[in-house]
């Protein structure tokens, strides 16, 4: 089984997925994803140099994600340039991990925009991560040390929580004691297996 884990950002998916691991499941993650198509040296990273100029490159080479960040979440025609450009490297290595990890068990392709990617036709089944927009707001501050404003524009820039709950097979409610949250994972796991 190939599961699509989504949810809003900060939205508990990465408390939920490594639960999950812990039950046996084989994780790809987006986000690791998204960074190994920026390395020194792939495409990825020269597309996006190309696209948004020398400010993302650091003297190291290595790409500038905080700059890139506010360049992105600051205008929405500049992300859809990024996500242009990523969105389809990163489906690549996606399908081959997917493919490869397959063969020893359930996978979990966790992914805070697996529905605006398109990525859900690589998976049989979603689980979505909810919380109330309080707590994700608080939760997305206090872990990228972000204003409220720009917290709210990277919430803002993904599809509405309510609007993924709507498409999910399985809903977890991760404002819940993490007791609970374990709770409502092994339950889906049972499910699935």
């Amino acid at each position: 089984m190939i599961l699509g884990l989504t949810g809003g950002i900060a939205s508990g998916k990465t408390t939920v997925a490594q639960h999950l691991v812990k039950l046996g499941a084989q994780l790809i993650e987006a986000d690791d994803i998204g960074r190994q198509v920026v390395k020194p040296g792939c495409v990825g990273l020269v597309r996006v140099v190309e696209a948004f100029g020398p400010e993302v490159l650091a003297k190291d080479g290595t790409l500038k994600r905080q700059v890139l960040g506010s360049i992105v979440f600051e205008d929405k025609e500049k992300l859809a340039l990024l996500n242009s450009i990523l969105h389809p490297l990163m489906e690549e290595e996606m399908k081959k991990q997917i493919q490869e990890l397959s063969t020893k068990g359930h996978v979990v392709l966790s992914a805070a925009i697996l529905f605006e990617a398109g990525w859900e036709r690589l998976v049989e089944k979603v689980i979505v991560t909810s919380v109330d927009q309080k707590t994700q707001l608080t939760r997305l501050m206090d872990r990228d040390g972000l204003t409220r404003e720009e917290a709210q524009r990277r919430i803002d820039s993904q599809l509405p929580l309510q609007q993924k709950m709507l498409r999910a097979d399985y809903l977890i409610d991760t404002s819940l004691p993490f007791a609970d949250v374990k709770k409502q994972v092994e339950k889906i796991w049972r499910e699935i297996l």
